[in-house]
């Protein structure tokens, strides 16, 4: 029987991207056989049954911040958060009791403080027979121009610091973002993998609203909502608009101002939140490309899974997928502005018989490589 470990101290239960991973994974493992064990957030509150051993033992995650000081608080993070993490992994497990060890959604902080671990207890790939993979969700933080890296953000000086101190251990490195997997690649001139995505729904579309799904923040375009909501509720589009808890006063506002407008501020369980994906005829991510140029959108991908069309910016990994299938033209906004992106939704609905046909072709091509059982034949075959 093959033992697999689990890493994830961002595994909350919620119904975030780090559960959408986690569920489909272990149900498919669990199908097979495997003897699993998962060491995930204290937090953690899903009641179904999930394997063998499910050990609740992080007091961080890839988000959590110890320090706010706005001049020195990453680098103080990034000491803090990785020495948290070496300790409690070190007190609850020991990797070398496993054959296979995958780590989900780590960031260079995670990355620091498993190798810490790694070092604590020896870790010799000449001695051990495990295959650890190591999935990276974020970009490394740099400017590619050529063959010229510009650290653009904090992220850059660490990732750099963090993957360099881990060259000796020989992890299996990689993305669920085939433009994530080139950046890192492009970076650090190691091999890094593109996962197949380990996805699974069983939605029943009711397509009914425009939709605008997950956190509402400043990157996924906050700033600019409300004026391409108002104007899609004034030429009678129903609009749903999805929010994490407490919610937005100035979204609360666009609701109680015109009856076409649903704004629902909630954390969404895996059955309520495949029914907002059921019910989006179209679903706008009005995202800043430079943000999503070297990573994905968790709603993207379940989107394409379900077949149902999307409007993304231009120059990103979403563009990219949709421009292999011949939906650029209908679907990708070129500049991250209202204007733009309005265009693009009422070409994308003039001309929606064709999109939905074009997105639902993409997702018999999409699920063909990627599914829970594939991600897993990845990891055994390797």
């Amino acid at each position: 029987m093959t033992r697999l470990l689990y890493i994830d101290p961002g595994l909350d239960g919620l119904n975030n991207h780090h559960t959408s991973i986690y569920l489909p994974i272990v149900r498919e493992l669990l199908k097979r056989n495997f003897e699993i064990t998962s060491i995930v957030n204290k937090a953690f509150s899903i009641k179904e049954c999930l394997g063998d051993n499910l050990i609740k033992a992080f007091s961080i995650n890839c988000d959590t911040n110890i320090s706010k000081d706005p001049i020195s608080g990453w680098i103080t993070n990034y000491i803090k958060i990785s020495e948290t993490f070496s300790k409690e992994l070190g007190s609850n497990v020991n990797i070398l009791d496993f054959d296979v060890v995958f780590c989900n959604s780590f960031n260079a902080n995670l990355l620091y403080g498993f190798k810490k671990y790694l070092n604590n207890i020896k870790f010799s790939t000449k001695k051990s027979n495990t295959n650890i993979f190591v999935e990276l969700p974020l970009p490394p933080g740099f400017k590619i121009e050529g063959d010229t890296l510009i650290p653009e953000y904090n992220e850059a000086y660490l990732y750099r610091h963090s993957i360099c101190e881990l060259n000796n251990y020989n992890l299996i490195l990689g993305s669920f973002c085939k433009e994530t997997s080139w950046a890192y690649e492009k970076c650090f001139n190691l091999k890094f993998h593109f996962f197949p995505i380990p996805r699974k729904f069983k939605t029943n579309l009711n397509p009914k609203f425009i939709s605008f799904l997950g956190a509402q923040r400043k990157n996924k375009g906050l700033e600019i909502l409300p004026g391409i909501v108002t104007r899609l509720a004034k030429t009678n589009h129903p609009v749903l608009i999805h929010d994490s808890p407490p919610g937005n006063p100035k979204l609360k506002l666009l609701e109680d101002k015109n009856p076409k407008i649903k704004y629902m501020p909630l954390l969404a369980s895996e059955k309520k939140w495949e029914e907002l994906i059921a019910s989006s005829k179209l679903i706008v991510l009005p995202y800043n490309p430079n943000r999503y140029k070297y990573s994905y959108s968790s709603i993207f991908i379940e989107a394409v899974y379900n077949g149902i069309p999307c409007i993304v910016p231009h120059n990103t990994s979403m563009s990219s997928i949709y421009q292999e299938a011949s939906l650029s033209d209908k679907l990708i906004f070129h500049k991250w502005s209202k204007e733009s992106i309005l265009d693009t939704v009422e070409k994308a609905i003039s001309n929606y018989s064709e999109i939905s046909e074009k997105t639902i072709n993409l997702s018999k091509t999409w699920k063909h490589k990627n599914s829970p059982e594939k991600f897993i034949d990845f990891l055994v075959d390797y």
